[in-house]
C-alpha cells in the first residue's frame, strides 16, 4: 500500500489473491476472497484461459478498497441487475396475464372448462421445460446479451397473438409457442448475472430478480383493473385487449434490450452505451479480479463459447447437483395449485371481477417481503436448508387450515388462509443460487441452471393436475396430496444438508493432508473440473463462516480500532510507532481483552477468525499483529498487573505460533527439537517480539517466561542466542517467588531454507542458572 488509508471499518484494503509468505516456500500461493475454492494452490494454476473475455484486465496483484467495491456493486445493480429485473417483469407479465384473463370470463368466452385450462397450462410447461437446455446452448454460443432480446421480441409477438384466439386449438397452440420461446430465459438471465456478481452477492440479486417477477402480479392487477374495463371497446372482450397491450409493452422492452445489454464487464462500449463504456479501466480490473478471486472457475470459458455434446453430457452426469434436482421436483408443488387457481377461487367465494384482481395484491406484497427477507437472511446465517424447512412448515400449517376449514366458513376466513398461502416464503431463489454455487464451473453452471429450472417447470405440470374439476370448490383431495408432498420435502431437505456436509468433509480431509507441492501437482495435472476438484468448497469455510456475526459482536467504534491497530502493527515496525500509535494499539488490546473476558461473548476461536479476517488470510501479517498486541499488553500492564484474560490471550498467541512454526519447519525439512526450551524457541518469528508463556498450577502459583534474542551473522550463517527467564510465584502478589535463567544457542547455515524469512532455531546447548527464592 502506498500510504495509510482512512481507518474506517468500511474501507479496508482488499488484498491481492496471492501472498509471498508461505512459511518455507518461495512459491506464491493463491488466497481467495470467496467461498468456492479453498486457498493454497500456486497462483498461476488459477489463471483464466487465454480466450477469457476479461483476460486483459486479469491482475492477481491488484488491490482495492471495500469502499471502491461497494460503490462498483451499486453501479452494477443500477446498470445490470435493474434491467435484468425489468426483463423478468416482462416475462412474467406475458406468461402470467392469463390469470387476469380468467377473471374476465375467458374460459366461458372460448367455451372451455377447468380441465381444458389445465391441459393448456400443462402444454405450456412441457414446452417451456423442453426449451431450457437448447436455449442455454444457444445463449452460451451467441451470448445472453444477444439471445435474450431475440427471445423477448419473439414471445411478445406470440403474446399479442393470444388476443386473437377463437377456440381450444388456437388456445393450445399459443400456449405451446409461448412456452417454447420463453423457456430458457431464467437460466440465461442467471448465467448473465454471474458474469458480474460474486457467489455471495448473487442470492440477493436473484432475490431481486424474483421480486421483479412476482412484483409483476401487483402491477398486473392494477393494469388488469384498467384494461379489463375496455370490454366491448372495438367489439373485443377485455381479456383480448389485455394480451395485446401487455404484449406490446414487452416488445418495446425487448427492442431496447438488444442495444442496452453489454456482453460482459469489460465490453460495455458501444454507440448506444457510449464509446467509452460504463466503467473505467480500474473499475474493469476490480470487476474481473473480484469475480475470479471469488470463483476462479468463471475464467474457464469465453462468454461466446458454446457447449459441445460431450460437455453437455458431462454436466448432466454431475451427481453432486442431483440432490438439488430431486428437491426441485417437489419443492414448489404445495403452493402452485393455490396460486394458479387464486382468481377462480376468489370468484367462487362471491367476489366480482375487479374485486378479485385487487384482492390478490396483499398476498403478493407479503410474498415480496418474504422473498427479500429470506434472500438476505440465508446469507446472514449461511444456512439455506433451515429456510427450506421454514417454508415447509409455513405450507403445512396453511394447507392443513384449508383442508379443515368448514364449507360454511366466512369467505374472509377462506380468503385470509389463501392469501397467506400466496405470500409463502419463496425459497426458489435460494435454490437457484445454490445450484449456481455448487456448479463450480461455467459449463456446469450453464447446464445445471437449465436442468434445475426444467425440473421446476416439470413440477408445474404435475401441480396443474392436482386440483381437478370434480374436486372443486374446496379441493379436499388435492390438499391431502399437497400435505403429503410437504412431508416429503422435509425428508429431502434433511438428506441434502447431510449429503453436502459429508462431501465437504471428504474433500477437506484429503486436501488438508496434502503438502503444498502435492497440491500444486494435483492442480497442474488433474482432470477433475468444477465441483469434483479437491479444492472446491460449495459453502463458506470455517475461517469465514461466522465472520459477519463475529465482527458484529464488536461495536462499530471498537471494530474501527481493531482495523486501525492492524494497519499500524503490520505496516510500521515498533521503532516507528508514535505516541498516538501506541495509544491506538493499547486501546485495541483493551478492547480485545474485554471481549475475550465475556463482555460481548467473544471466544478465543472467534478472535482467531477475527484476526485472520483482518489479516486477509495472510498468516505472516496475522502473526505480526498478534505479536504486537502481546507486546503492548506486556508494556502497558507490567509483570504484576496482568489479568486472567491477559494471560489467556498470551497462551492463545503462543498456541498459534506453535502450530504455524511446526508447519513451517516441516515445510523446510527441519527436525523439531525436543529439548526443554524447544517450544519456547519456536515462538520467535520476528526480532524483539517474543510472546509471554503463562502457566497456572493447581496450587495457585503462576509461571511466566520471558525471552531475549541475540544474533550474530557471519559468512557461514547465523548464530542465535536466547536468554530465557522464568519467574514462578504466588500470583505475583508480593509473596515468595523464584527465577530461573536459561541460555540457549544455535547455528543456522546460510544455505538452509528459512521459514517466513527467519531461521528456525535448532537448540544445541543449554546452560541454566538457578537463583534462590526471595521473600
Amino acid at each position: 500500500m502506498a500510504g495509510k488509508k482512512s481507518t474506517t471499518i468500511d474501507d479496508p484494503i482488499i488484498q491481492a489473491s496471492d501472498s509471498d509468505y508461505d512459511y518455507g516456500s518461495t512459491q506464491k500461493r493463491a488466497y481467495f476472497t470467496g467461498d468456492t475454492f479453498v486457498s493454497g494452490g500456486a497462483t498461476e494454476l488459477y489463471k483464466p484461459i487465454p480466450e477469457y473475455e476479461g483476460i486483459h484486465r486479469y491482475d492477481p496483484t491488484a488491490e482495492w478498497t471495500e469502499k471502491e467495491e461497494k460503490k462498483l456493486v451499486r453501479r452494477l445493480d443500477k446498470r445490470i441487475c435493474s434491467w435484468v429485473c425489468l426483463m423478468f417483469f416482462a416475462l412474467q407479465l406475458d406468461r402470467g396475464n392469463i390469470s387476469q384473463a380468467l377473471s374476465d370470463g375467458m374460459l366461458d368466452d372460448l367455451g372451455l372448462n377447468t380441465n381444458d385450462y389445465n391441459y393448456g397450462m400443462m402444454i405450456f410447461y412441457l414446452c417451456f421445460l423442453s426449451a431450457e437446455v437448447p436455449s442455454q446452448m444457444i445463449s452460451k454460443k451467441l451470448g445472453p446479451d444477444v439471445w435474450i432480446p431475440i427471445q423477448m421480441v419473439t414471445w411478445s409477438i406470440i403474446g399479442i397473438c393470444q388476443g386473437f384466439v377463437q377456440d381450444k386449438q388456437s388456445f393450445y397452440a399459443t400456449r405451446a409457442l409461448l412456452g417454447l420461446i420463453e423457456g430458457g430465459f431464467i437460466p440465461d438471465a442467471l448465467l448473465y448475472l454471474s458474469y458480474f456478481y460474486t457467489n455471495k452477492e448473487l442470492p440477493m440479486r436473484v432475490g431481486f430478480f424474483y421480486c421483479a417477477s412476482n412484483g409483476t402480479f401487483i402491477v398486473a392487477a392494477f393494469l388488469a383493473y384498467g384494461i379489463l374495463h375496455m370490454r366491448s371497446v372495438g367489439g373485443w372482450e377485455g381479456w383480448r385487449w389485455l394480451f395485446v397491450l401487455e404484449g406490446t409493452l414487452t416488445f418495446l422492452i425487448g427492442v431496447v434490450s438488444w442495444f442496452y445489454l453489454p456482453p460482459g464487464p469489460t465490453q460495455t462500449a458501444s454507440w448506444f452505451r457510449g464509446k467509452d463504456g460504463w466503467f473505467t479501466e480500474r473499475e474493469e480490473v476490480i470487476m474481473v479480479n473480484r469475480v475470479l478471486r471469488d470463483d476462479p472457475g468463471k475464467g474457464g470459458m469465453h462468454n461466446r463459447q458454446g457447449l459441445t455434446l460431450k460437455l453437455l453430457w458431462d454436466a448432466f452426469m454431475d451427481y453432486d447437483l442431483w440432490p438439488l434436482y430431486m428437491i426441485s421436483w417437489t419443492m414448489l408443488i404445495p403452493t402452485n395449485p393455490v396460486t394458479a387457481y387464486l382468481t377462480l377461487n376468489l370468484k367462487a367465494l362471491g367476489f366480482g371481477t375487479f374485486e378479485t384482481n385487487l384482492l390478490t395484491i396483499p398476498g403478493y406484497v407479503l410474498f415480496l417481503a418474504h422473498l427479500i427477507l429470506i434472500s438476505w437472511y440465508s446469507e446472514k446465517i449461511n444456512n439455506r436448508m433451515a429456510l427450506l424447512l421454514y417454508y415447509s412448515f409455513w405450507c403445512f400449517v396453511l394447507l392443513l387450515t384449508l383442508e379443515l376449514l368448514p364449507a360454511n366458513a366466512s369467505p374472509w376466513a377462506w380468503y385470509s388462509a389463501t392469501i397467506l398461502m400466496i405470500g409463502f416464503p419463496y425459497i426458489h431463489s435460494i435454490n437457484v443460487s445454490l445450484t449456481s454455487r455448487n456448479a463450480g464451473s461455467v459449463r456446469t453452471r450453464t447446464v445445471g441452471s437449465a436442468m434445475y429450472n426444467m425440473i421446476c417447470q416439470a413440477s408445474s405440470v404435475i401441480s396443474s393436475q392436482i386440483y381437478r374439476d370434480d374436486d372443486k370448490p374446496l379441493y379436499r383431495r388435492g390438499n391431502k396430496v399437497l400435505l403429503a408432498l410437504v412431508g416429503w420435502n422435509v425428508v429431502m431437505t434433511v438428506f441434502i444438508k447431510g449429503y453436502y456436509i459429508w462431501r465437504n468433509k471428504t474433500r477437506e480431509r484429503i486436501w488438508s493432508a496434502m503438502p503444498d507441492e502435492e497440491r500444486d501437482e494435483y492442480l497442474r495435472t488433474t482432470k477433475d473440473e468444477g465441483n469434483k476438484r479437491l479444492d472446491f468448497r460449495p459453502k463458506n469455510r470455517a475461517s469465514n463462516t461466522n465472520m459477519e456475526s463475529i465482527w458484529n459482536k464488536f461495536s462499530v467504534d471498537r471494530a474501527a480500532i481493531i482495523e486501525e491497530a492492524f494497519w499500524i502493527a503490520t505496516e510500521r515496525g515498533q521503532q516507528e510507532w508514535s505516541n498516538a500509535d501506541k495509544d491506538v494499539m493499547s486501546q485495541a488490546a483493551d478492547d480485545i481483552v474485554r471481549a475475550l473476558g465475556g463482555n460481548v461473548g467473544l471466544t478465543f476461536v472467534e478472535f482467531e477468525v477475527l484476526v485472520a479476517y483482518a489479516a486477509r488470510t495472510d498468516p505472516e501479517r496475522q502473526l505480526r499483529f498478534l505479536d504486537n498486541l502481546a507486546e503492548v499488553i506486556r508494556a502497558s500492564r507490567g509483570i504484576g498487573s496482568l489479568t486472567y484474560y491477559d494471560e489467556q490471550f498470551m497462551v492463545f498467541v503462543m498456541s498459534i505460533h506453535n502450530d504455524l512454526i511446526d508447519i513451517a519447519r516441516r515445510n523446510a525439512g527441519l527436525d523439531v527439537s525436543s529439548g526443554p526450551n524447544a517450544g519456547i524457541a519456536q515462538h520467535v518469528l520476528d526480532e524483539e517480539q517474543a510472546p509471554v508463556d503463562s502457566v497456572h498450577s493447581p496450587s495457585g502459583e503462576t509461571t511466566r517466561t520471558w525471552k531475549s534474542e541475540y544474533e550474530e551473522v557471519s559468512g557461514e550463517g547465523k548464530y542465535t542466542t536466547w536468554v530465557v527467564e522464568t519467574v514462578t510465584g504466588d500470583e505475583f502478589s508480593g509473596g515468595a517467588y523464584s527465577t530461573t535463567s536459561t541460555t540457549s544457542s544455535s547455528f543456522t547455515p546460510s544455505r538452509t531454507p528459512i521459514p517466513g524469512n527467519r531461521d528456525a532455531p535448532v537448540l544445541e546447548s543449554d546452560d541454566s542458572n538457578h537463583h534462590p527464592a526471595n521473600a
